[in-house]
């Protein structure tokens, strides 16, 4: 791991792209910005898609049948580890962190290297 680590946000959706829109908003507001974000698409048929089309920064694993929570959380990871993140931060579609949530998060683990 580098000085600075490498976090990767996932979210897994399904069917909820009002909720999704907030939560990757909340997650641009962060204080500390991620690396990456990671939308893992559970088979969605609401328009979500089309959503996270307007988003180009953003990479979209659209799974072909919704695996779940589990299912969904299961790939975040993978590919999370796939980018070579030092550290996820996993959520669901419908999460609100505050602004100072990442950072709060990213002190706590420095602080204990």
């Amino acid at each position: 791991m580098t000085d600075v680590p490498v976090i990767v946000a996932t979210v897994v959706t399904h069917n909820r792209r009002a909720d999704l829109a907030k939560c990757l908003d909340a997650i641009a507001r962060q204080t500390r910005s991620v690396d990456q974000i990671i939308v893992i698409d559970n088979a969605s048929t609401d328009g979500t898609s089309d959503d996270l089309a307007a988003r180009p920064s953003i990479h979209v694993i659209r799974m072909e049948s919704n695996v779940g929570g589990a299912g969904g959380f299961r790939r975040a990871i993978e590919a999370g580890l796939d980018a070579q993140a030092d550290y996820l931060w996993l959520m669901d579609d419908d999460c609100l962190p505050c602004n100072e949530a990442l950072k709060t998060l990213a002190d706590a683990a420095l602080a204990r290297l």
